[in-house]
């Protein structure tokens, strides 16, 4: 398949929070997975630790990455680097929605930590 609607594939809600996988191996036979986010004025993402390194570009908006090692503030555009096992937050700091891209190499059946 060459172009797929966003329209039309799942979400996933959280509290401000709303993400959707755009691109991986079952829609579109990629060998990576893109994830589309965002996160509404004043809200936050959950914690959450992966097995591969992310990268994850910020569209719009701005915030602070939250990480165990410490908390970096960002404002789009910019490209934000997760490494494999760190745990990590987004918090939106700004007036209006941020909007972030992630994009990853799945990692293989069975060193997978959360999503």
């Amino acid at each position: 398949m060459n172009v797929i609607s966003h329209n039309v594939l799942p979400r996933r809600l959280g509290a401000g929070c709303c993400a959707r996988t755009v691109a991986d191996a079952a829609l579109c036979q990629a060998p990576f997975e893109v994830q589309v986010q965002s996160i509404e004025a004043g809200a936050a993402t959950a914690q959450e630790t992966h097995a591969e390194d992310r990268v994850v570009l910020a569209l719009e908006g701005g915030g602070k990455l939250v990480l165990d090692s410490g908390s970096q503030r960002f404002n789009a555009p910019c490209t934000l680097r997760i490494a494999a096992g760190a745990r990590h937050h987004f918090v939106n700091h700004a007036a209006t929605p941020m909007q972030l891209v992630t994009v990853f190499v799945p990692a293989p059946p069975g060193e997978e930590l959360q999503r």
